[in-house]
């Protein structure tokens, strides 16, 4: 795993570097971009479990996927020279919150026997390094490189004492290539469309369960797993404005 991580690393400042050099030789300017991205992204995943019960041990595989549209995000391009930009992209912070409560009639007496509260909360960061390769152009064709931050918080709160409180993080640093084009719409509008495209995952996930009945070794725990071309799909469209 920590080899995996060291040459990911090693990949990306190589590429960095590069960019850079090519940078070195373009006049400077002073354009900067304030851009509004529409992102779509589609997710497969498995999720292997295991159980051992009665000296017998269970395999479990749970396979999904989910597709999100439409959620917004803002950045701001600054350009080094003609042809190479840095982009720091922001997604406004997520939250949602979900109860659902269970309850048992009984001689037409209704009584509660199960219930909770879940509450997410999400947020991401990219920086893009960006080569242009057409910079003068109508149609202007460029290749990105990017880290992207992702971090995610679950609590899971029962209504009643005897079920324990259950807390998830869960920190993802993606790196993906990003081909795009910029669409000239005026001297001051472009229309942007890429595709980000990533080679490598990295994911921190530490997880704990609020209860006085157990050990502090039985109720933490935390992972650390990489995965090459996971399969994350992404697409984004945007407008920026030069200014």
């Amino acid at each position: 795993m920590k080899s995996v991580i060291l040459r990911s690393f090693i990949v990306m400042t190589l590429l960095t570097t590069s960019f850079s050099l090519l940078a070195q030789n373009d006049s400077s300017t002073k354009n900067r971009k304030f851009k509004v991205y529409l992102n779509a992204s589609y997710n497969n995943y498995i999720i292997d479990e295991s159980s051992y019960i009665a000296d017998v041990t269970n395999y479990y595989k749970y396979e999904g996927n989910n597709l999100n549209i439409g959620s917004l995000s803002f950045a701001l391009e600054f350009y080094k020279s003609k042809k190479v930009s840095h982009e720091i992209e922001f997604m406004p912070i997520s939250f949602s919150q979900e109860k659902c409560k269970e309850s048992i009639i009984i001689n037409e007496e209704i009584g509660p026997i199960n219930g909770n509260r879940t509450s997410n909360l999400y947020s991401t960061a990219r920086y893009q390094l960006n080569y242009h390769i057409l910079k003068e152009k109508s149609i202007r064709p460029y290749i990105g490189l990017s880290p992207q931050l992702f971090y995610k918080f679950t609590k899971n709160e029962p209504f009643y004492l005897q079920s324990p409180i259950n807390l998830h993080h869960e920190f993802s640093l993606l790196f993906a290539i990003i081909p795009g084009f910029d669409i000239k719409l005026n001297e001051k509008l472009d229309l942007n469309i890429n595709i980000p495209i990533t080679f490598l995952e990295t994911t921190i996930e530490k997880s704990k369960i609020n209860t006085p009945y157990r050990s502090y070794e039985d109720i933490s725990n935390s992972e650390l797993t990489g995965t090459f071309f996971p399969q994350k799909y992404n697409f984004r469209i945007g407008v920026s404005y030069l200014f």
